[in-house]
């Protein structure tokens, strides 16, 4: 939920800074010019019907006291504007402000009471004489509620404007019909003149009903409301109201203020003013100024025509015309546009870029907590700072990723049970191997290996360059050993170009003995491997063993002798001590250790079928055969073939068979076995003992005396014993 409101506040901020951009280089649509006079208001409080001049709020903001609007807040909410001269709300007024405009357009929408007429008044007359104001014909249509009646609308001179008859069902009025002729009636009014200024309503004697006085209410209605709300309910409702809209139309003073030439159109001024003749009933022209084309405003009022396209105000359709120049505002518009739709565009794929990149830290920093991240600052805490941060964190995603072309297959070196490995180049031409670990290898053995190995340093440990944590899975980054692992060299392969010699395979023994001893007992702290193997041992473009995979590895404490956990390893190499007990101890490793060199002497897998498909582990076949004193019958082809003296193969052998022993206390150390394995690498073991002058290493006499003092090679004792005195 977090990343997601991050997100939407980045939006919004965008979205913000991109519209007052855009709005700054494209026509938008701003707040119209003042239609009021200068230094007057506008409009009542809170009210959004616009006063534009001649009428006006307050002293000297109108042009005579015909115009003058009042500002009513007796009620709550926006205050309500009154034309004073008549008392009436004023509900909406019509100007012209361009030059597309005519007589038509100058309109005044009034609230209206209903008017109430009898039998006994005989008329009503509404007298609109010497003022601006006309009542509309057009523009509305004549109510009369109420029966049973004939109401006539005359003019001044007698004429009737329009008339209606409203007749009763039974005796009583039938208010909750529409105004179709029963107890109400509606029509409209004549419209040979736009308007008129004086009316009278009359009932015609001979329906009305003498002995009782007939009284009927009446009302011009603005004609769009009752076209409009046809539906009878509607009609009904405009009867029941106490107040109904009514449109007149209004007449502006002769000439602008300041202007007296009343012969001149002023049509190189910024206005013109045109006479409208024969629209109005007892008036016979009315002159309406407007502003000239190219400009827009309120022509009453000093300079109140202005140019949109020169003060960069339109905010219309217009097509800006200089009347000097004619030039027309369209390529601007079009400029404009296009600039402010590349700024949207250019502003979109920044923002992209900017949650795509904000995303990716998001992203990065999940995996780095999921990753183990926080676990392993704290073990490099809990070490004493003996793990470098700047070791360890090294490598980005991005970086792995092109040095090995986004994991391509083809850069696979080889897959395990915990991961594949690739083949990478760095950006510095360093070669590397990277580790991408399974989704289900947990983040602890991760970040085990990290820390174990940050630990050795040791020339036949494979080194840790460094780790990614901000995949989705950790990468680990090793040193490339080249010549891939021991198991694809001595497991027999008809194809393989090159075989590994005895000499080698004893150099090979030698120095994972040496890397296990170091492991041991050399280190900061004892760490037992828990997987050696022959695929976990890799060989370098000089065939020099590099020990790997520490991922099950763990560290000891100086005074601790075995460690309790899950049984886990592979078959075939696993302690059965550790099987049974679920104690690891060090001996563990040196039982591992002697399937390896049985693998070295025998080029057998640790685990094989045999012709009758029968599942054999490599261990007890080579004590088997051991014991039955015929193991020349499973010792590989290349070391039988070589020159190599019988007693350096029986001695590897029994050092195999004391390794591999059921009782991990009968075991020898890794460090007995390290110097029992460099006595035999000596080109004659004897000679080197025995030989006048020569420098006698205590370790290795002691630990030829132990391996020589096997019940299975007692005519090497009896040499050993007889030289030793």
């Amino acid at each position: 939920m977090t990343s997601v409101l991050k997100s939407y506040r980045c939006a919004s901020v965008f979205w913000v800074v991109a519209t007052l951009i855009v709005a700054s280089v494209v026509p938008t649509r701003t707040m119209s010019m003042s239609m009021a006079k200068a230094g007057c208001q506008q409009s009542c409080r809170n009210s959004t019907i616009i006063i534009p001049f001649p009428f006006g709020i307050g002293t000297d903001c109108y042009y005579d006291p015909w115009y003058e609007i009042n500002c009513n807040s007796s009620s709550p909410g926006p205050e309500r504007p009154i034309l004073s001269s008549f008392g009436v709300e004023v509900l909406n007024i019509t100007s012209c402000s361009s030059s597309k405009c005519d007589i038509t357009d100058l309109r005044i929408e009034v609230a209206t009471e209903w008017q109430k007429i009898c039998s006994a008044q005989k008329e009503v007359v509404n007298d609109m004489d010497s003022s601006p104001y006309m009542m509309s014909t057009s523009g509305n249509h004549l109510m009369v509620k109420g029966c049973p009646a004939v109401a006539i609308l005359m003019n001044r001179k007698g004429n009737t404007v329009a008339g209606c008859s409203s007749v009763c069902k039974g005796k009583t009025a039938d208010s909750s019909s529409s105004c179709d002729g029963v107890g109400c009636c509606l029509i409209s009014v004549d419209e040979q003149y736009l308007g008129v200024d004086y009316y009278q309503m009359a009932l015609r004697n001979n329906y009305v009903d003498t002995n009782n006085n007939t009284c009927v209410e009446f009302a011009l209605i603005e004609r769009s409301l009752t076209l409009e709300n046809e539906n009878e309910n509607e009609i009904e409702r405009l009867a029941r109201d106490d107040l109904v809209p009514t449109l007149w139309h209004w007449m502006p003073p002769a000439l602008p203020q300041g202007i007296s030439d009343t012969s001149s159109n002023h049509s190189d001024s910024d206005f013109s003013c045109k006479s409208f003749c024969g629209y109005y009933d007892e008036v016979q022209c009315v002159n309406i100024c407007t502003c000239n084309q190219g400009f827009q405003g309120n022509p009453y009022i000093p300079n109140g025509c202005r140019d949109p396209c020169k003060e960069g105000i339109n905010h219309s359709s217009l097509n800006c015309k200089k009347r000097s120049l004619r030039i027309t505002s369209a390529p601007i518009l079009a400029l404009n546009i296009v600039l402010g739709s590349v700024t949207l565009l250019v502003l979109g794929y920044g923002l992209y870029r900017l949650v795509k990149r904000w995303r990716q830290i998001e992203q990065r920093s999940k995996f780095f907590k999921r990753n183990g991240g926080l676990l392993l600052q704290q073990q490099m805490i809990s070490e004493g700072g003996v793990i470098e941060s700047t070791r360890v964190f090294t490598f980005t995603a991005r970086e792995l990723e092109k040095a090995t072309d986004n994991f391509n297959n083809n850069r696979i070196l080889g897959h395990g049970g915990q991961g594949t490995v690739y083949k990478g180049m760095l950006l510095d031409g360093r070669v590397v191997a990277i580790k991408k670990p399974n989704n289900k290898v947990k983040s602890d053995h991760f970040i085990n290996e990290v820390v174990i190995l940050s630990q050795i340093n040791h020339r036949n440990v494979v080194k840790l360059l460094g780790c990614c944590l901000e995949t989705q899975v950790p990468l680990l980054v090793y040193e490339f050993v080249p010549n891939g692992t021991l198991a694809k060299h001595i497991h027999h392969n008809p194809n393989q170009d090159f075989q590994i010699t005895w000499k080698m395979r004893l150099q090979i023994a030698s120095e994972i003995a040496g890397a296990l001893a170091y492991l041991h007992s050399s280190s900061t702290t004892p760490i037992y491997h828990r997987d050696i193997k022959s695929t976990n041992i890799l060989l370098d473009n000089k065939y020099r063993a590099k020990l790997s995979d520490f991922g099950t590895s763990r560290s000891m404490m100086i005074d601790q002798t075995h460690l309790t956990t899950r049984v886990q390893g592979t078959f075939g190499y696993m302690d059965p001590e550790y099987f049974q007990s679920n104690q690891y101890t060090e001996k563990s490793d040196v039982y591992s250790f002697g399937v390896v060199l049985a693998e070295l002497l025998t080029g057998m897998a640790p685990v094989s079928k045999d012709e009758s498909g029968v599942w054999k582990g490599l261990a007890n076949e080579f004590l088997f055969h051991f014991e039955s004193n015929n193991l020349d019958q499973i010792l590989d082809v290349q070391v039988v073939q070589e020159e190599a003296r019988e007693e350096q193969v029986r001695v590897a052998a029994n050092l195999a068979k004391r390794c591999m022993n059921l009782s991990g206390k009968q075991r020898p150390t890794m460090k007995e076995v390290s110097c029992a394995v460099e006595g035999i690498r000596s080109f004659n073991i004897f000679e080197q003992l025995t030989f006048k002058g020569s420098h006698n290493n205590p370790d290795l006499i002691m630990e030829m005396g132990k391996i020589l003092n096997d019940e299975h090679y007692t005519d090497s004792t009896t040499f050993y014993s007889t030289n030793s005195v």
